[in-house]
């Protein structure tokens, strides 16, 4: 993230915090404009600053065809906050609450799946798809950067088991990961 935002000429302000939101949008761009859209403003609304929005490089050859023909959009939401550790933590939980309370208020997008946030934290990113655990990495591509650094990981192998596969449903979770 600190070498995109390096790349986009921001930085994140003196004395703030950093947020990333990994975000499914819809394949459709107009849709996917709409949602930016709503995000951007329920966040201002929210006290957040946002710095910008990343393409998350992916390598859709490794996917399925059903993966591919269904798959996202998959960007990142950076934002900044005077806000740090937990309290950072709950306003952007409380952001991401208000994303969906409004869509369902006041937009035909469908909340939880059409726009679905994997994670939005300034601790953690959830890598989230419809994919073999073996491919992954290979798939986002972010996990292959040496300059990616974690200090650790966790992984839940087991994609939806009585649903349809969706992305949305791939896990892990966001806070807990289950064997069933």
């Amino acid at each position: 993230i600190d070498q995109w935002l390096s790349e986009q000429g921001k930085t994140v302000p003196q004395g703030y915090s950093m947020g990333v939101g990994m975000v499914f949008l819809p394949q459709d761009e107009n849709k996917a404009a709409r949602c930016r859209e709503i995000v951007n403003a329920v966040i201002e609304k929210e006290e957040l600053q946002v710095l910008g929005w990343r393409e998350v490089p992916v390598n859709r050859d490794v996917v399925g065809p059903q993966a591919k023909e269904v798959a996202p959009e998959i960007e990142q939401i950076i934002v900044a906050s005077p806000q740090s550790g937990d309290d950072l933590e709950r306003q952007l939980y409380l952001a991401r609450r208000s994303i969906g309370q409004v869509l369902q208020r006041e937009s035909d997008i469908v909340w939880q799946e059409e726009l679905y946030f994997c994670s939005f934290s300034g601790r953690t990113i959830v890598y989230k798809a419809m994919v073999r655990s073996a491919v992954l990495g290979d798939f986002y591509l972010d996990l292959q950067n040496p300059d990616y650094q974690t200090s650790f990981a966790v992984y839940h192998r087991r994609f939806s088991t009585n649903t349809m596969p969706k992305w949305p449903l791939a896990q892990p979770m966001r806070l807990l990961g289950h064997n069933g």
